[in-house]
């Protein structure tokens, strides 16, 4: 009550007023501590950079990486009709949780206990310890569901040919998409693409990466393939200038233009990294007819942060690919200096309120 007293009677903005609220409650001595939570993986830069800002701003946070359920001690309590989270000789109340950040959570496949489990047990073994992971997973974000959400896990697990339909119907262009296990009904005097429906990593170990890159399939390759295969994403190939790599964050878009066309190598898919000769990131300007586009897509998403993947075809028409609501933004802020991880910082002490 005392903290609504004063925001009534000085005219500060937001993130000032969220400062003072903290500062004046701990002068109070009060018990009630408002922090964030962040829910990441362990080696994440950008949470790592997004807390330097906490810190920085003398902001209370928690953060939760997935596999500390294997290395911590948490204890996630019901008790009296209340919901505590302990996690080692911390008590901390669900009400005290404003604000949350969903980055990279669960990744069970990943963690040496499972890597463990594959030399240990039989594949039913396995397959239910993973579900019941996954549901502990799902019902301590079920129990945070009300709060205050940068990205909100249970309108994160997209479908990347229904964003695409969604995307044509907000006014995005969009390449021709097909999921078959044939081409009798897809056009064979045009080139296509095939990628990943879903997360193009198909293996890791420690550094190494096994990925599905998006691969071209031309008119030769489709007369080569089996007339039946197994159910695929494939899309007509739109010849490109550049690609757009855009940042989302609450209603405003951090894009920058990548020039991958002037690489062989990063030509088809820019993940095909040239550590030696990198490709060119530039900033760059969205039209506002385009922007409107993108925000009225998210929000139909119910998505408020996001990276974006758009083209721009030679016929000097924008495409839009695929929307990651927990993708990476590094990438975009280094090269164009957008102060992203400070921004994130900001809007999440803006929400814990």
């Amino acid at each position: 009550m005392l903290a609504l007293l004063c925001i009534n009677k000085y005219n500060f903005n937001s993130l000032c007023c969220v400062l003072f609220i903290n500062d004046l409650l701990k002068k109070c001595k009060t018990l009630i501590i408002i922090m964030i939570l962040l829910l990441t993986c362990d080696g994440d830069l950008s949470c790592d950079l997004v807390i330097d800002w906490l810190n920085y701003y003398r902001h209370e946070y928690i953060r939760i990486n997935s596999f500390e359920l294997f290395s911590k001690n948490i204890c996630f309590s019901q008790e009296n009709g209340k919901l505590r989270l302990l996690l080692d000789n911390q008590n901390i109340p669900i009400e005290t949780i404003k604000s949350i950040w969903y980055r990279k959570f669960g990744f069970f496949e990943e963690s040496e206990f499972y890597k463990n489990l594959l030399t240990n047990f039989n594949y039913d073994i396995i397959k239910h310890i993973t579900k019941e992971y996954y549901k502990i997973l799902n019902l301590f974000l079920l129990s945070l569901k009300n709060k205050k959400w940068i990205t909100n896990p249970f309108h994160s697990n997209l479908n990347k040919f229904a964003v695409l339909q969604l995307a044509g119907k907000c006014g995005l262009n969009i390449p021709n998409s097909y999921i078959s296990n044939n081409f009798n009904f897809i056009e064979n005097n045009k080139n296509y693409i095939v990628k990943s429906v879903v997360d193009p990593i198909i293996a890791e170990y420690k550094e190494n990466k096994c990925m599905m890159y998006t691969t071209q399939l031309t008119s030769d390759d489709q007369n080569s393939i089996p007339d039946v295969f197994f159910p695929s994403l494939i899309q007509e190939k739109i010849e490109k200038e550049y690609e757009i790599r855009i940042f989302y964050l609450m209603g405003k878009c951090y894009s920058m233009a990548i020039f991958s066309q002037n690489d062989k190598k990063t030509k088809l898919d820019f993940r095909q990294y040239n550590w030696e000769k990198p490709n060119r990131y530039v900033p760059y300007n969205l039209s506002k007819n385009d922007l409107s586009k993108i925000k009225l897509l998210m929000n139909s998403l119910k998505l408020n942060c996001g990276s974006i993947d758009l083209i721009m075809g030679i016929d000097s028409k924008l495409y839009f690919l695929e929307i990651n609501p927990t993708g990476q933004f590094g990438m975009v802020d280094f090269p164009c200096n957008y102060g992203l991880h400070k921004k994130i910082a900001e809007t999440l002490i803006e929400m814990d309120v």
